[in-house]
């Protein structure tokens, strides 16, 4: 039984079927399927493995390899596509029907995983705090545009750092440095509330009054894999404390 026939006893629809890479990539693009079967060896100057890169720069849909016997070069290239599965040649119904329903299953659900990734990305950039995510050996993970501004320190910059390489807390009124939050998240597992008297002091030496918190970030399980730490720019509130004490004191 031929593929396409295979497929639609499956109960599949087919956006179609092409032989050569070209073709391939080019069918793909313009009916955006819910997933490409792709056998590794096509005709033409191209090899699946090519058209499959090629396509997954343009659409999002998972990719199932067909294929029989490949030598090592070709595997590895294969896998770096990241691909959703693969079919070995000759194969039952029963096995074409698992990859596909395992691959669609599994986009779907890193799909989900996209979008609240890029939700709570749109969420950090917008609050008026500055945040940082680390991980559970207190690397950083993630800056917010806050953060960036008041540590004077570039997210790029700073991923897979320790959090001690983009700020520093200290006491505010004698200048030593504070224990860092993140570090006595990690020691303790609980959250750290701010300091009253805490100021951030950023790569370049800028000194800015903050409150500070530091909490852990847990998983299904209630393992801490991580922490995040939040501070505010309280130099106005600072000011305006200092100001009343001021004219209280005339």
């Amino acid at each position: 039984m031929e593929i396409r026939d295979r497929l639609r006893y499956l109960g599949y629809g087919i956006c179609g079927l092409v032989s050569c890479a070209e073709e391939a990539i080019e069918k793909a693009a313009e009916s955006r399927p819910d997933l490409v079967l792709i056998d590794i060896r096509l005709k033409g100057d191209s090899d699946g493995v090519e058209a499959a890169e090629r396509i997954r720069a343009r659409i999002e849909g998972p990719i199932v390899y067909l294929t029989s016997e490949v030598d090592q070069d070709t595997l590895r290239r294969a896998q770096m596509t990241e691909p959703f599965g693969y079919v070995m040649r000759p194969f039952h119904e029963g096995e074409l029907q698992a990859a596909i329903e395992v691959a669609l299953h599994r986009h779907k659900i890193e799909s989900k995983l996209r979008e609240r990734e890029r939700w709570l990305a749109s969420v950090l950039r917008s609050v008026g705090d500055g945040v940082i995510a680390t991980d559970r050996r207190g690397m950083i993970a993630s800056m917010n545009p806050v953060a960036e501004n008041l540590t004077a320190c570039k997210e790029e910059d700073a991923l897979g750092k320790g959090v001690t390489k983009a700020l520093a807390i200290v006491d505010e009124q004698t200048g030593s440095l504070a224990e860092s939050p993140v570090g006595r998240v990690l020691r303790e597992g609980v959250a750290v509330g701010p300091d009253a008297s805490s100021a951030l002091v950023a790569r370049h030496g800028r000194r800015t009054p903050v409150d500070a918190t530091a909490a852990p970030i847990r998983d299904d399980q209630g393992e801490m894999i991580g922490v995040v730490l939040a501070f505010r720019d309280i130099t106005e509130r600072k000011w305006t404390e200092d100001e009343i004490r001021r004219r209280a004191a005339q």
